[in-house]
Order: C-alpha cells, then structure tokens, then sequence
C-alpha cells in the first residue's frame, strides 16, 4: 500500500507527528510519503499530484480547511482520502467518526482497522459577478457560511487557537459580537 501525506504545519501538534505516522505506517506495511503546506491551494495540488501518481490513498493531517482543500482536489479521482485529525475543531473528523488518536487515524488509512470508505458530497459556492476567476470558487463539505458565523471563523486568530485550542472559537464570537456584522442577500 501507499500511502501520500499531506501536512499543515500551522496546526499545532502536542504529539511527534511524523514519528508517529512512520511506526503505524512501517508497522502495517505501507510505503509512505510525506509533502508540506506552505499556503492556500497546496494541499489541493498535492493531492492532485499524489492521486495522479498511483497513490493508494491520500491522507491529510491538518484541520476542516485543509481536509476541504484536499477533497477538493480529489473530486472525480477514484483516489480516497483519509482525515488525520490535526486540527483545532476537526467537526469533519467528529462528523465522520474518525478517532482523534493520531495513531488509530493512520491505522486507518492503512486500511488496517475496520472501516469504510464512502463517497461524500461537496458543495461549490461561486460568486456571482460578471468575469469572476476559478479562483473564486470555493468547495465545502460542512456549510457555506455569510455574516456572523463567516466573522467568527475569519476572526479566530491562529495564536488564540494555539494557545486556547477549541476556545479561540468563544473569544472570536466575544470580539464579534461588538460590532456584529451585516449580512446582505439579494
């Protein structure tokens, strides 16, 4: 089996990550690689890279943004995906009833503990308007979001998440909630 790793490593890790990944790996067997994010769409070009090489799966440890970033580039690719749960929230992650044990998540992208895979749908949001690029189209797998709950998530500071874990979300919505937003819909 092989195995492509894709890694945000902006979320911050209590726990050695790539150790880990090598012993659950080279304990089941699988060959594994590895590539980091460095900024916006490389996950997705990773993936796609990954997928297009053969790869048996492609397996991200990040959180919901890059999980939604990788699937997106998966789309269409008979390439499944496996969540390493490497986030602050991972509700993709809750959702699917994938474990937070970095080690028990790996196993199972061996495909070495019970589970299935299962297609999902995604969303696409594009905005209206004229002669706007592909770049403006956004895929989702949760919700697509405007006004409060838009504010909050672009408002969680990357230190508070560090610092606060699942908290930040609580101190986003405190510091919103001042000057709550305005959502227009036409």
């Amino acid at each position: 089996m092989k195995v492509h790793v894709i890694i945000n490593p902006a979320k911050s890790a209590k726990a050695p990550v790539l150790n880990i990944l090598n012993r659950v790996f080279q304990e089941h067997g699988a060959q594994w690689d590895v590539s980091v994010t460095h900024g916006a769409g490389d996950a997705y070009r990773r993936a796609q890279e990954a997928a297009a090489s053969g790869v048996d799966v492609v397996a991200v440890y990040g959180g919901d943004g890059t999980v939604t970033e990788t699937a997106s580039a998966l789309v269409g690719a008979e390439t499944p995906m496996a969540i390493l749960p490497g986030g602050t929230g991972n509700v993709l992650a809750v959702e699917f009833g994938i474990p937070w044990q970095l080690h028990h998540a790996a196993a199972l992208a061996c495909r070495a503990a019970p589970h299935r895979v299962q297609a999902v749908d995604m969303g696409q949001v594009v905005r209206a308007g004229g002669d706007a690029p592909p770049a403006h189209e956004q895929a989702f797998m949760l919700r697509a979001s405007t006004g409060f709950e838009a504010a909050v998530i672009e408002g969680t500071e990357r230190t508070h998440k560090e610092q606060f874990g699942i908290l930040a979300y609580g101190i986003a919505i405190l510091q919103v909630l001042r000057e709550p937003p305005a959502a227009c819909y036409t």
